[in-house]
């Protein structure tokens, strides 16, 4: 028991002494409450200075993330280029290109049918689109297209074959 007066007492709980430890440590970091002036020293070396952008106080850090976010995904798009098969490379610089997941299901049907000896190779949607990261249906429209712009020529049965 804490001993307040001659008549006050006052159970000492977790919750009180939790607060007495909080009030404790405010007044450690803060300075005592009769204190005057600046009570933190900011020019201290007790810790390592925090990394900034260089601008001084800005918001410029706020969109640090998003600007390595974009950073990742060109790194990404240059590796998945990369990948490619000079010929589809090749369509992509002289055709000007820049539908990477067409480029994509070019190659994929175009290694299928160098596979088959030059001949159509069964290539399913489904297959193909878990290949690239794109659903069923996106897939089937970008065979449409790359049909019509005749880089690849359907057959009967889901079975394509490449113009390249």
């Amino acid at each position: 028991m804490i001993h307040l007066g001659p008549n006050l007492t006052r159970r000492d709980t977790d919750e009180t002494r939790a607060s007495r430890r909080r009030a404790a440590a405010v007044a450690t970091t803060f300075g005592d409450r009769n204190q005057k002036g600046p009570a933190l020293d900011f020019n201290a070396k007790a810790s390592p200075a925090a990394p900034s952008s260089g601008m001084g106080v800005s918001f410029a850090d706020a969109y640090a993330p998003s600007w390595k976010a974009e950073m990742a995904e060109r790194d990404e798009r240059a590796a998945r280029l990369d990948k490619l098969p000079p010929a589809v490379q090749r369509l992509a610089t002289e055709q000007g290109m820049t539908e990477l997941p067409m480029l994509e299901v070019i190659a994929i049907i175009s290694r299928a049918c160098k596979t088959m000896g030059g001949n159509p190779a069964q290539c399913w949607a489904s297959d193909i689109g878990r290949a690239i990261g794109v659903s069923t249906q996106k897939t089937e429209e970008i065979l449409r297209e790359a049909a019509q712009r005749g880089f690849i020529e359907p057959r009967a049965n889901s079975y394509w074959r490449s113009k390249l």
